[in-house]
């Protein structure tokens, strides 16, 4: 809401150098009342046809931590899922140590997190909640995954067989001929012998 009075008079197209400064009264209550709801909106604490009048700041703040809670648990949950899925499809992946320990550590603190929340301590849940996201997204993104996504056997065979085929074919054809002629060569020494 932006507060910007008429000059006396009514007429707003005045220059603000022929019009003396005047003193406005500002409704501050107003203002941050509508500052806080648009706030609290935005943090989740209220719905958007509530005011900030009706917020109990302890109570919406442990509601806060539980939305919060639930929602890196079940971010990491979906990103271990999604990370177990490609690796199933994509069979030749080697999991690094970096990757299984940040695999292990984030279902580790999702059970921490569901412990500390069935206990009531919703601070410490939300902590173990944010490392098991942390822990899963690392997982995820880990480096060493991501290029050897990014070259399966297939783009493998397609990028090497042109390469060396044409370098492996006379080198194949001249085994295939010194095999024949050393056979040839024991034929005749086994019949003369």
């Amino acid at each position: 809401m932006i507060y910007s009075p008429d000059p006396p008079g009514g007429d707003a197209s005045a220059s603000a150098t022929t019009t003396p400064r005047q003193s406005v009264t500002v409704d501050v209550q107003k203002i941050a009342e509508v500052f806080l709801t648009q706030f609290f909106v935005h943090l989740g604490l209220l719905d958007s046809d509530q005011r900030s009048g009706q917020i109990d700041l302890a109570k919406d703040l442990d509601t806060l931590i539980k939305k919060r809670t639930q929602m890196n648990v079940d971010d990491s949950i979906s990103t271990l899922k999604s990370l177990a899925s490609l690796l199933g499809q994509m069979g030749n992946i080697a999991i690094n140590e970096v990757v299984g320990r940040n695999i292990y550590e984030a279902v580790r603190h999702i059970n921490e997190a569901k412990e500390h929340f069935d206990a009531g301590d919703f601070s410490e849940a939300l902590s173990h909640s944010r490392r098991a996201w942390e822990k899963s997204e690392r997982a995820f993104y880990d480096p060493s995954l991501l290029e050897q996504l990014y070259f399966p056997d297939d783009q493998k065979f397609a990028i090497y067989v042109p390469l060396f085929l044409p370098s492996g074919l006379p080198v194949l054809m001249s085994a295939v001929k010194w095999y024949k002629s050393r056979k040839a060569r024991l034929a005749v020494t086994g019949v003369n012998s």
